[in-house]
């Protein structure tokens, strides 16, 4: 699954370039986790996570977008062009590259998210620190594990 809906005791996703996007309701009692690479921002997942917390009940609505693989690294074939609009792409020495994360918070903005509550890395899984995984940098299947509780009582 890509995303998960919980009101205990946790949920999570695993990622390495791919964006992992918590979302959490203002009374703490519901949380939501899902994966977004690029396949899930063409088909919609940011506003389906948001759409999929408001109808468990989630209102006041506040989220973060973990460590993703930036534009700076993201080169990306021509393909992308008919599938994302032209301000999450960009050009530079005769390549594409893809700004996952403005797709992510465009999409987001869309639903109505504040975008004062909404915390965003701004690391890059690629070039960042070497914490991160990166199967573009690394090409070894590794992941980050992003998980969200509710807030207890």
């Amino acid at each position: 699954a890509d995303g998960w809906v919980s009101d205990g005791p946790a949920g999570g996703v695993f990622s390495a370039d791919c964006a992992a996007l918590l979302l959490w309701s203002g009374d703490g009692r519901l949380v939501g986790a899902f994966h977004a690479g690029w396949r899930g921002l063409a088909a919609g997942m940011p506003e389906a996570a948001v759409k999929a917390m408001r109808e468990a009940g989630a209102r006041d609505l506040s989220g973060a977008l973990g460590p993703l693989i930036g534009p700076c690294c993201y080169d990306v074939g021509p393909e992308f062009e008919g599938m994302f609009p032209a301000s999450s792409l960009s050009r530079r020495d005769g390549k594409l590259y893809f700004d996952q994360r403005a797709e992510a918070l465009r999409r987001l903005a869309a639903t109505g998210l504040p975008s004062d509550r909404l915390e965003v890395s701004r690391e890059c899984t690629s070039c960042g620190p070497t914490a991160y995984f990166s199967w573009r940098r690394d090409r070894v299947r590794r992941s980050l594990f992003s998980f969200i509780a509710p807030r207890a009582g």
